[in-house]
């Protein structure tokens, strides 16, 4: 049976993956006026992009909850393309949101609340696979929390790696530019038809062509 998705972040991106600056040269705005207006427009954006592609754009942590490590079957899902996968004989679970940077903790929880770093040497992450997966080294059990919902808390980092090389560091460098470029155009789309909801205007603001090379499936 399939369990609900319970993925939160805990760490906001830094940055947004299209800047006031660079919304309004495509907006043709000069004036401030609605810099609020298209501030919250690239965050309706960004949103959409995610949602739709099952991906992370700008690095952010993340936290999933899980009940238990199930032996049986089971699904988390976040709509139908996304999610943790977990079958019977399976040593490794997905995390949602790629790209995949790199597992921060994993924390196990008791019946009192009390929680219990899994050590780090029990897994090791594939981050070629999307979603990227936590996977169990050989010879590790799975882990078995005794408290009944959300035994399980895996704290990650996932989205495009920011450039570094330079101070302050890049966030945008790495993002493929069609899924900026997608969302520069629901942007405008936004913009012309204020009031209506990003799903009502994606299929008419030519973003789902720009994306689509980027959506995480799972068969």
């Amino acid at each position: 049976m399939a369990q609900p998705l319970r993925l939160l972040t805990s760490q906001a991106p830094p940055v947004e993956p299209v800047s006031l600056s660079e919304a309004k040269a495509h907006l043709r705005l000069e004036l401030a006026d609605d810099d609020a207006l298209v501030t919250a427009l690239i965050r309706s954006a960004r949103e959409a992009c995610e949602q739709h592609t099952g991906r992370a754009l700008v690095e952010r942590t993340l936290t999933l909850f899980l009940d238990a490590w199930p032996s049986a079957p089971a699904i988390i899902e976040e709509g139908w393309r996304e999610g943790a996968l977990i079958e019977r004989g399976r040593r490794w679970i997905e995390l949602p949101r790629p790209p995949l940077r790199a597992v921060e903790q994993v924390t196990l929880y008791d019946d009192a609340d009390q929680g219990t770093l899994w050590p780090a040497e029990n897994y090791y992450l594939d981050r070629a696979s999307e979603p990227g997966r936590l996977v169990l080294r050989s010879g590790a059990a799975r882990p078995s929390p005794t408290r009944a919902a959300n035994g399980i808390e895996i704290r990650y980092r996932a989205g495009y790696a920011p450039d570094t090389s330079g101070s302050p560091s890049d966030y945008v460098a790495n993002i493929p530019q069609a899924l900026r470029d997608g969302m520069l155009r629901l942007i405008a789309a936004l913009y012309e038809r204020r009031g209506e909801s990003p799903e009502l205007v994606l299929g008419r603001s030519g973003a789902e062509a720009l994306w689509a090379p980027f959506r995480v499936l799972r068969l």
